[in-house]
């Protein structure tokens, strides 16, 4: 298999010079470059280039967002930095640059909500029953918001700890 993990600058050229796609080259990049580099948006302006490239794509905004989404939660880059990158791609990076904001903002309100549920779902067992065993609260903790939704409705009408978590 070809594998190539530029640690070099000789090597980040070559990855360049692939026979590849620009989204491809630069996914690469990222992947390899974005956990460990102590200035991701210094070695990703010698980038600029693909970038411009994969946002001239049809599906460039897309790919592009899907790229700094990457970036913003594998590396220590801020939003505000990616941002200013951004903009100096012009409208398109913009726009790439607001979708990968826009959709690790959904994700945090999911989590945010899954936790809330979590918590009040907590509550309502401790006032009906008593304590709740720890098994039951790291089963509720990392319950999947539907399986929230059930159990806070079956609260209600449950006379036992299992009548709400069953089924």
């Amino acid at each position: 298999m070809d594998t190539f993990r530029p640690r070099t600058r000789t090597e980040s050229k070559a990855l360049h010079r692939r026979s590849m796609t620009a989204l491809g080259r630069l996914s690469l990049f990222c992947l390899d470059r974005a956990r460990r580099s102590s200035d991701l948006l210094a070695e990703l302006a010698r980038w600029r280039g693909t970038v411009e490239d994969v946002l001239a794509a049809p599906t460039g905004v897309a790919a592009l967002g899907a790229v700094l989404r990457y970036i913003l939660e594998a590396s220590e880059t801020t939003a505000e930095q990616v941002q200013q990158l951004t903009r100096e791609l012009g409208p398109r990076g913009e726009e790439a640059f607001m979708t990968a904001a826009q959709i690790l903002r959904a994700e945090g309100k999911a989590e945010g909500k899954a936790e809330g549920k979590a918590e009040v779902l907590i509550k309502l067992l401790e006032l009906k029953f008593g304590g709740v065993p720890a098994a039951a609260v790291t089963r509720i903790l990392n319950a999947p918001v539907t399986d929230l939704d059930r159990w806070v409705e079956r609260v209600i009408t449950a006379t036992t700890l299992d009548d709400v978590m069953t089924g």
